[in-house]
C-alpha cells in the first residue's frame, strides 16, 4: 500500500504541553481516518487500465465497422449510377432494392455487380472482429493474472456474446446454393429445352436476373409472333421452386 510504511511515524509523534494520552489517541486516530478516507477516495477515482484499453478496442470495432458500411454505400451508389448509364432498369431496380435491404435490414448484396465490394466489405468487417476478439482475450489474461476473476469472467461473457452475434450474422448473410433442375423456353406447344443455358448463365451466383429475351435462349416458333415464355425449375438449398416469366420480363433467381 502506498505510504503504508509512513503510518508508523504516529506512535512517535510528541504533542506539546504534555497533552495526556487520550487526547494523543484521539488525534492520532482522527488523523489515520482522514488520510484513509483520503486514500480510498483516491482509489476510487482510479482507471481500470484493463478495462480502459477495452474500450478503446471496442470504439476502434465500431469506427471500423461504420467505415465499411460507409464504403459499401458507396459501392452501391458508383455501381447504381454505371448500371442506369447502361439503361438497364431491371438492373437499377436490382440494386435499388438490395441497397434498401442492406440499410433497413444489414442484408449483404448477393448480386454479380456488387460481388467485388462484397469481398472487401466482408475482409475488413473480419479485421476489425479479429482485432477486438484479441483484445478481449488480452483483457481476460490480464484479470486472470490479478486474480480479478469475476472481471475475466464477466468479460469471457461478453466475447462469448460477441462470437454468436457474428455466427449468426454469418448464418443470415450465408449464400443460397442454386441449382437449375430445367429449363425450357417456348410457347403453347413449341418449346426448346435451355436448361443447360440457364445453368451456365447462373453459373455459382447466389442471386440471377435478366430480361427473357429469344436472342439469349433461341427460336422456339420461327414464323409466330405471339410472345414467349422462359420456364425454370431450380433449388435453393434442396428447396424445389418453380417461375414462369413472359419474354421481355424480369426472371430474378432465387
Amino acid at each position: 500500500m502506498p505510504g503504508a510504511r509512513g503510518y508508523s511515524h504516529f506512535a512517535y509523534w510528541k504533542f506539546p504541553g504534555g497533552e495526556n494520552a487520550g487526547m494523543y489517541a484521539l488525534r492520532k486516530s482522527s488523523l489515520v481516518c482522514c488520510l484513509l478516507l483520503f486514500q480510498s477516495l483516491c482509489w476510487s477515482d482510479e482507471v481500470d487500465p484493463v478495462q480502459a484499453e477495452l474500450d478503446k478496442a471496442k470504439a476502434s470495432y465500431e469506427s471500423a465497422i461504420e467505415t465499411s458500411e460507409s464504403k459499401l454505400l458507396d459501392a452501391f451508389d458508383t455501381k447504381i449510377a454505371a448500371v442506369a448509364a447502361t439503361g438497364s432498369l431491371a438492373g437499377v431496380r436490382l440494386l435499388l432494392a438490395e441497397k434498401d435491404a442492406f440499410l433497413k435490414e444489414g442484408k449483404v448484396p448477393l448480386s454479380p455487380t456488387m460481388r467485388e465490394a462484397v469481398s472487401e466489405y466482408y475482409r475488413e468487417v473480419r479485421k476489425a472482429r479479429d482485432a477486438l476478439e484479441l483484445a478481449y482475450g488480452k483483457a481476460i489474461r490480464e484479470y486472470t493474472k490479478s486474480l480479478q476473476i469475476e472481471k475475466a469472467d464477466s468479460i469471457e461473457s461478453e466475447l462469448a456474446a460477441f462470437k454468436e452475434m457474428h455466427r449468426s450474422a454469418v448464418a443470415a448473410d450465408a449464400r443460397p446454393r442454386i441449382e437449375i433442375i430445367a429449363a425450357f423456353y417456348g410457347q403453347n406447344v413449341s418449346w426448346i429445352d435451355v436448361t443447360d443455358k440457364v445453368r451456365a448463365a447462373v453459373g455459382r451466383a447466389a442471386l440471377w436476373s435478366t430480361v427473357v429475351r429469344t436472342s439469349d435462349w433461341g427460336e422456339p416458333a420461327p414464323g409466330w409472333t405471339g410472345t414467349r415464355s422462359l420456364l425454370v425449375r431450380y433449388s435453393v438449398n434442396g428447396k424445389v421452386m418453380f417461375k414462369a416469366v413472359w419474354q421481355g420480363e424480369v426472371i430474378t433467381i432465387p
